[in-house]
């Protein structure tokens, strides 16, 4: 026996009131401001299975309008889930517009951090050929789900702590909180959601990352990652899976399932990965190559990374192929001359709307009470109600 969801009445698979999202985007936002604006030097984390996807090109123009001499240097991290000729592609991309380096945090017990060295290497070239001669503050940013935290964690497992930060050096600091980045709530949810840009709690209708996701893997890959039988959409995929271990098919079930899948893919375990655009940027590695000492960095990072990198060939052989897309930046993170304490903008707004529709939820429950009373079962109310009013 199987129970379907009703689509009109999904629940949200976390709560979350505009009061604890307002606390939580404040926080969020102190903590950007104060690496944008404290960090002499910036470290963008990008997903290698999708770094345009989870790249803000819209953030680095603020940086540089802030301070032009603030250098900003992209980071690959999860470069373990794609394939070696694909990193190579990226890399030779993006180090045609800044400093980019291949890293593998350390998630886990048994898998290696890789990076590090040729992290701190070139911030050492940068300080030195800039002439620094205070000391370097280095901050990280990023979008959810990217791995800022874990890339700090890497970099705090091999130097110590201080009161200010990781000391990478005497005379460098990485500053251990990162700047969050948030995807606008006007960029399509499912999409930003997909490339782990925002919360899956901020869906109401959870079943349509899955749909998403369905669509844009092969159905070999899941079939065979999963274990299931054939499978004609999304819902019936998420029955298939259910129903390895239950009879009966509940919709708590395919709401817990459906968070499963989800955390598979943000997880690595349903495998992903992108192509850079055919179309190849200006190169404008003229500016940094000799600050930088590109050469002595590509060394470092062939040495220490490119051969000591080992990758599940497997996962590379069913990985599915996206199309690469920018992701659209939460406007508060772009208005900075707000103070930190003051409640953001867009969540007043949406406090508000949230006031508004609860209210004509009010009105529209009185009226049909009276419409509904015995007393006007016979009343003609088209001549007492002005339904255009009361119900929009």
């Amino acid at each position: 026996m199987m129970v379907f969801p009703n689509p009109h009445q999904i629940p949200i698979i976390t709560q979350n009131t505009p009061e604890k999202k307002e606390a939580n985007k404040k926080e969020l936002f102190r903590n950007y401001l104060n690496v944008i604006k404290n960090a002499d030097i910036i470290i963008e984390v990008l997903d290698a299975r999708d770094p345009i996807g989870t790249r803000s090109i819209e953030v680095e123009k603020l940086i540089h309008e802030m301070d032009p001499n603030k250098c900003i240097i992209l980071l690959m991290n999860k470069i373990d889930l794609l394939s070696k000729e694909n990193l190579q592609n990226w890399l030779i991309y993006f180090r045609k517009q800044l400093p980019t380096i291949a890293f593998q945090s350390k998630f886990r017990d048994d898998t290696l951090s890789l990076g590090t060295k040729t992290l701190v290497q070139l911030i050492k070239n940068y300080k030195s050929s800039s002439n620094i001669q205070t000391k370097v503050r280095v901050g990280i940013i990023g979008f959810r789900n990217v791995g800022k935290y874990s890339v700090i964690q890497s970099c705090a497992e091999k130097y110590p702590s201080s009161s200010e930060g990781i000391l990478l050096s005497p005379d460098i600091v990485l500053i251990d909180t990162p700047g969050t980045l948030i995807a606008s709530v006007d960029f399509e949810l499912e999409h930003a959601l997909i490339r782990n840009a925002t919360n899956m709690r901020f869906l109401p209708k959870p079943y349509v990352i899955i749909k998403t996701i369905v669509q844009k893997c092969p159905k070999d890959q899941l079939l065979q990652l999963y274990k299931i039988p054939m499978y004609n959409y999304h819902i019936d995929f998420l029955r298939q899976i259910v129903q390895k271990t239950s009879k009966k098919v509940l919709s708590n079930d395919l709401l817990n399932t459906a968070e499963k899948v989800y955390n598979d893919w943000n997880t690595g375990k349903i495998p992903y990965h992108t192509q850079p655009p055919t179309d190849t940027p200006l190169d404008e590695s003229n500016q940094w190559r000799d600050i930088i000492k590109q050469n002595q960095i590509l060394q470092i990072e062939k040495t220490n990374v490119i051969e000591k990198l080992t990758t599940n060939l497997q996962k590379i052989m069913f990985s599915a192929l996206m199309e690469p897309m920018n992701v659209i930046i939460d406007p508060s993170w772009l208005n900075i001359n707000r103070t930190p304490e003051d409640p953001l903008q867009d969540i007043k707004e949406e406090v508000r709307r949230r006031t508004q529709k609860k209210a004509q939820r009010k009105k529209k429950s009185r009226l049909l009470k009276k419409l509904s009373a015995p007393q006007l079962e016979k009343t003609d109310i088209s001549q007492n109600y002005d339904f255009q009013t009361d119900f929009n």
